[in-house]
């Protein structure tokens, strides 16, 4: 069974994960686990979960809830650990243990190895809606391990009939020289930077194209978190895949070049797949 985590602390900023974690169930035929961490006794809590839970299963989808007791974030790292995805909201406020004020979501963003999908916090849809995934982007930066979200990429767009588009950006000329574009640099520099990504491009939807769904492909230009944004803004973009590795999780230099930018612009939210060092694309956790 595909199992998918949400962690909630009462307020309706954090159920805004659930659209997600409700399409993810969708694409998936997966079970939502509503999953609360409590410092002390069983209170309002319980009913409050009981509420969300009846909703789901007057839609036919499958849930549980879980309450459990200890630190919020090294309760939700230890039970994502056996599910097949976490599904959490940023910058939840007011709720029970107040879940996402402090350091909680930043460290289960660190800490979790499952992959990972974060959504900002957007009160404009009922919580029981789920969200409408048309466009699926996947960043990749040229390694092989990165590659693991396009297959997730890829995947969904073939489960949910979305359009999906591998997404490369290469650095101009310019941006390697702080002082200034020396005049040794051979003309057609920037040309056949953008012909090696689209080159590279190509080969990664012809390894992960499927019968039903065959990627587009683009290549950017400039920064990253700069030209990701921009284009996903324009390109009406739901969802965008990356990868970063390490079991660790994801670090700030990562998650605040590209996927902090999204998530917290509110653009798109984002799908981290994990994967652990020496560990290649193919070899990251199989879908159910």
């Amino acid at each position: 069974m595909f199992e998918i985590v949400v962690p909630l602390d009462g307020s309706s900023e954090a159920e805004c994960a659930l659209p997600w974690a409700l399409a993810m169930a969708h694409a998936y035929d997966g079970n939502v686990t509503l999953l609360h961490v409590r410092a002390h006794t069983r209170g309002a809590e319980t009913t409050y979960l009981s509420g969300l839970l009846g909703k789901l299963l007057q839609l036919r989808f499958r849930g549980t809830i879980e309450e459990r007791e200890g630190d919020p974030a090294a309760v939700i790292v230890e039970r994502a650990a056996s599910a097949a995805m976490l599904v959490l909201a940023t910058h939840g406020r007011g709720g029970f243990q107040r879940l996402f004020l402090g350091s909680v979501a930043d460290r289960v963003i660190r800490q979790a190895a499952v992959p990972m999908l974060i959504v900002k916090e957007r009160v404009d849809r009922a919580a029981t809606d789920p969200a409408a995934i048309r466009h699926i982007a996947v960043l990749l930066s040229g390694e092989p391990e990165a590659e693991a979200g396009a297959r997730r990429g890829v995947e969904l767009a073939t489960r949910l009939a979305a359009k999906v588009t591998f997404v490369h950006v290469a650095p101009w000329t310019a941006q390697w020289f702080a002082f200034g574009i020396p005049s040794v640099i051979p003309p057609g520099v920037d040309e056949a930077i953008e012909r090696a990504s689209d080159e590279y491009l190509a080969g990664a939807v012809e390894r992960y194209a499927t019968g039903g769904v065959t990627p587009e492909y683009l290549t950017l230009r400039g920064f990253t978190a700069d030209a990701v944004e921009d284009w996903a803004h324009s390109a009406q973009v739901d969802l965008v895949c990356m990868t970063t590795h390490g079991r660790s999780g994801m670090r700030r230099a990562a998650l605040g070049s590209v996927a902090d930018r999204m998530v917290r612009s509110g653009v798109a939210p984002v799908l981290v797949e994990r994967v652990r060092h020496g560990e290649s694309a193919g070899e990251t956790q199989q879908s159910d």
